[in-house]
């Protein structure tokens, strides 16, 4: 028989309760000796006939046991199983990175490369059901991630972006919204969305001729502006590892954020624009108030092996065990008061 659990980390509470029958066995002995000492080795067993250390060492193992058990359930532990047909559906979903230099600008903290990243990190989380792709761009664009519904795939792709990803230099807005197109691996006019995470610099031109084109696909595109228009120094590191500037005919080049044509390419096929940087992850807003209401499609199917769990016998167990300890403990004390109160009647002896 197969067996299985659900969070192997409440096994570390087996130590507490070993703890507590150390602390318990302790205890006990702590205070038979000051019981000796008080009353003398020779009239500890005539003046406390209730005291019975093999009672109290029981004591100690019931509870011990009661706990490991309460613990036991806690792990979830799971055997038997039955056969559920699982339903996907969601929306395909390409993320456009942008990675050129300008993306190293620290207006948005620690860079905006990394700000976007931890944007799509945070996409990821909340995702249920939607494929999704990456597209990286700078002068050029490739896909670094095919749709697809293993996000750990996908965050593992993502850690590897950088600005060294797309060898040439520049910033292709079109081409990369051309190339996120080409992700979708149907022809369907509808289900699919591109979102584009960048500072909105372009050296290519033709963006809202390619935006038009996305429309006419049946794509939403939705932007996150990255920077603020004011504009900040890119820092690089020169080949002494020294910290410099990008620098164009000998003048530091002042990267700003160009939100006019970042709205326009997202009005334009009935997306919407976020400036990123506050408070708020920009990418869970957009998925939660435009993505997450679209058109949705049967994604994938299959059968899926649901165990059922199986605590409630181990929860049983602990819990009787703990109260036939608390039972036994009352009717040990009842007995050792009776008892004591007959020996004062019997000889007079007061404490």
């Amino acid at each position: 028989m197969e067996i299985r659990y659900g969070n192997l980390n409440f096994l570390y509470l087996l130590f507490l309760a070993a703890g507590v029958g150390v602390l318990l066995l302790w205890s006990f002995k702590r205070r038979y000796r000051l019981l000796e000492r008080f009353t003398g080795a020779a009239l500890v067993g005539k003046l406390a006939v209730g005291i019975d250390p093999r009672g109290y060492k029981w004591r100690a193992v019931l509870l011990l046991a009661g706990m490991s058990f309460i613990t036991l359930s806690l792990v979830e532990p799971k055997w038997g199983y039955h056969i559920e047909q699982v339903k996907r559906r969601g929306v395909d979903i390409v993320i456009a990175l942008d990675t050129s230099r300008s993306m190293l600008a620290e207006d948005v903290k620690p860079n905006r490369l990394a700000y976007a990243k931890r944007e799509i990190e945070d996409l990821l989380k909340v995702l249920e059901g939607d494929r999704v792709a990456i597209v990286a761009f700078a002068g050029t664009a490739f896909a670094q991630c095919p749709l697809t519904l293993d996000y750990a795939f996908a965050r593992m792709v993502l850690d590897d972006i950088d600005t060294k990803t797309i060898p040439q230099g520049g910033t292709a807005l079109a081409e990369a919204i051309r190339k996120s197109l080409e992700a979708f691996q149907d022809p369907l006019k509808k289900y699919k969305a591109i979102i584009v995470l960048t500072d909105g610099e372009d050296h290519e031109g033709w963006v809202e001729t390619t935006a038009q084109f996305a429309k006419d696909q049946g794509v939403k595109i939705f932007v996150v502006g990255i920077g603020g228009p004011e504009g900040a120094l890119v820092p690089v590191q020169d080949e002494s590892g020294a910290r410099t500037y990008v620098k164009h005919n000998g003048e530091p080049v002042v990267s700003k954020l160009n939100q006019e044509t970042l709205e326009k390419i997202a009005f334009a096929t009935g997306g919407a624009y976020v400036h990123g940087g506050g408070a708020r992850s920009a990418l869970q807003d957009i998925y939660e108030e435009w993505i997450a209401a679209m058109e949705k499609k049967e994604l994938a199917s299959g059968e899926v092996k649901r165990y059922e769990n199986r605590y409630q016998f181990p929860l049983a167990v602990g819990t009787a065990l703990v109260l036939l300890q608390q039972g036994f403990v009352a009717s040990l004390i009842d007995v050792g008061r009776r008892s004591l109160r007959l020996r004062r009647t019997k000889r007079g002896v007061r404490f």
